[in-house]
């Protein structure tokens, strides 16, 4: 396992961030959206994930939470869903966007024709309340600041109306640690 992906406290609460290769925008649809939501809701119900804060964007996620063996339920995320993209590609016989996830595909990856996320998942662990509501605002401010919206809780793929209006999203969240 790679440093980047290093979980040195299991009990600990960290944030994550997974992008798409090359950045791209593969998040755009409805349905695009609904096979991280269903690979993340997965884990929750079926690997004791505890999610308490989570952003999708058009090209990254991120997700403040908790987990036994966290790196191998992030890894569970990445690989269920990266299959489905590419599953969901070749029946729409989107080549465009194929033949980009084969050209970012690392040359050691030699299982696999196509790469749709980027290395690594970078784990930060949050160590006090202060830096844990940082990385909340952090994540519910994204969708704002990259244009998608103009409130926090206008953007649907995000915790931020449990947060300020508990209203519950596609994920289940935990905001109590």
């Amino acid at each position: 396992m790679r440093s980047r992906n290093k979980i040195y406290n299991e009990n600990g609460v960290f944030f994550i961030t997974s992008t798409t290769v090359d950045w791209l925008d593969l998040f755009n649809t409805k349905d695009t959206f609904q096979i991280l939501i269903d690979s993340i809701n997965f884990n929750v119900s079926e690997r004791n994930l505890k999610v308490h804060a989570y952003v999708l964007m058009k090209n990254h996620f991120h997700l403040i939470c908790t987990g036994e063996n966290l790196s191998k339920i992030i890894n569970s995320i990445k690989s269920y869903s990266a299959r489905k993209f590419v599953e969901k590609f070749q029946t729409e016989n989107d080549i465009l966007t194929l033949n980009k996830l084969r050209k970012n595909k690392k040359n050691f990856k030699t299982d696999r024709e196509f790469q749709f996320w980027q290395e690594g998942f970078y784990p930060k662990e949050m160590l006090n309340t202060e830096i844990l509501n940082q990385k909340i605002e952090y994540i519910h401010a994204n969708p704002v600041r990259k244009g998608y919206c103009e409130n926090n809780c206008d953007w649907e793929y995000s915790s931020a109306r449990f947060y300020e209006k508990d209203i519950e999203g596609d994920i289940k969240v935990i905001k109590t640690l």
